[in-house]
């Protein structure tokens, strides 16, 4: 049996799919700072994409932040591209959220 999760490749129409997000080996709300026993934040990390490839993999995915002009989307959203073109927004676009259009487009891999 496969382990790719059945899904779409991007998260704005989400069916099957539901991101699994991790912080120091432990699933965490996407949304959360996680404090670690130093004192340190971390920002929780996707682990696979809507298709079921492992983001965390070196070379997987690129993972970067979109600025958006929406108010109270806290100035954008970090956004993970696997190489297969899935993309995972947070916090999600909504459906009048302009990232959706250009110029706003995640970026692309580049060989």
């Amino acid at each position: 049996m496969s382990d790719m999760v059945q899904g779409v490749a991007d998260n704005r129409e989400p069916r099957h799919y539901r991101p699994i997000y991790v912080a120091e080996g432990r699933v965490v709300d996407p949304g959360a700072l996680v404090k670690l026993p130093d004192g340190r934040y971390v920002e929780p990390q996707l682990v696979r994409c809507a298709n079921g490839h492992n983001v965390l993999a070196p070379g997987a995915a690129l993972i970067g932040w979109l600025s958006c002009p929406v108010p109270g989307m806290r100035g954008g959203h970090r956004l993970t591209r696997c190489r297969c073109g899935a993309v995972d927004y947070r916090p999600p676009l909504d459906p009048d959220c302009p990232c959706q259009r250009d110029p706003y487009r995640a970026p692309e891999f580049t060989q």
